[in-house]
């Protein structure tokens, strides 16, 4: 299985991460990061991180809830760190 970082995306303007290197490995703690410059660098160093110990590009994996994940999308996108996968029920 490829790394991926899981993110719940919530309505106040944060997503708690957590990063996994494979399967039920976890990578690292969970952590809560702002929508925002700060947060979305941290997410990057996050992943970078990832792809470091695991030689491996990460995947990103969260649900798309009204327009919260938006802004997520929009650095992902942008910033061209990592494939990405949203879902909504």
């Amino acid at each position: 299985m490829q790394p991926v970082v899981g993110m719940d995306v919530v309505a106040n303007g944060c997503s708690v991460i957590h990063a996994f290197k494979k399967r039920n490995e976890p990578y690292g703690r969970m952590e809560t990061l702002q929508h925002g410059e700060e947060g979305f660098e941290r997410l990057g160093e996050v992943l970078s991180i990832l792809k470091e110990a695991s030689g491996v590009e990460p995947v990103v994996v969260f649900k798309t809830t009204g327009h919260y994940h938006r802004g997520l999308a929009g650095y992902l996108k942008r910033s061209g760190k990592s494939p990405t996968v949203s879902f909504s029920t």
